[in-house]
């Protein structure tokens, strides 16, 4: 029988996750300190992270910095 890793693998993708949103953020502030333009395709590029992380519902409070 197979060990249950599904903790680890929670984890693992929490970790994922905070480390996109550090590396949103990251941009966003620079964008906002040089005056670029913020968009959500510059945003993507610049933090590694896809369109669809933005969009997704868990990262709301990040769209809202695009206003």
């Amino acid at each position: 029988m197979r060990a249950d890793n599904s903790a680890h693998l929670a984890e693992a993708a929490q970790q994922r996750s905070l480390a996109c949103i550090e590396r949103v953020q990251a941009v966003l502030n620079a964008l906002e300190r040089d005056g670029g333009a913020v968009t959500v395709v510059g945003v993507a590029a610049r933090a590694g992270v896809s369109r669809t992380f933005l969009y997704d519902p868990d990262q709301a409070s990040l769209l809202t910095r695009f206003a």
